[in-house]
């Protein structure tokens, strides 16, 4: 389950599919994070899908900076427990590659997996089995503040 993002092309239902890299920069003044796409993407994510950390910078940049360096689509690993992951906020016509957040322990499974030297591949997709606002069993989803 990913959070899908307000900016780039939607998902659909075909998806798109991809072997998952982890995406480096240059940790500097913008970013801690070497893994966070907050400046521009130093290894190869050609034609992969580009996986970055949630972080310091907006997220339009770091797909911006995944999308410059060739990626073909985008996850961003959310850095807090959220269930299902939030979207990604942000406007910028220039994305055309799809992106989506997913959740801190799809994120450490995938970096612990791609770490071990094995390959990972994600297709992003469009559930349409799934109705908006419910669960994988259609029942109604609801939220209380307390």
């Amino acid at each position: 389950m990913i959070g899908t993002a307000a900016f780039g092309p939607p998902l659909t239902a075909t998806g798109i599919s991809g072997d998952v890299v982890a995406a480096h920069d240059a940790a500097d003044a913008v970013g801690p994070s070497a893994t966070d796409g907050c400046t521009q993407i130093l290894n190869d994510v050609r034609g992969r899908i580009a996986l970055l950390d949630r972080g310091t910078c907006g997220f339009v940049v770091k797909v911006g900076n995944a999308q410059a360096a060739g990626a073909r689509a985008v996850l961003i690993g959310d850095n807090v427990v959220a269930l299902p992951p939030p979207g990604l906020g942000g406007s910028d016509p220039a994305i055309t590659i799809p992106s989506g957040r997913i959740s801190l322990a799809d994120a450490t499974a995938i970096r612990a997996r791609l770490t071990a030297g094995e390959s990972v591949r994600a297709r992003l997709l469009l559930d349409t089995s799934v109705v908006a606002g419910t669960d994988r069993v259609r029942r109604q989803v609801m939220l209380a503040a307390l």
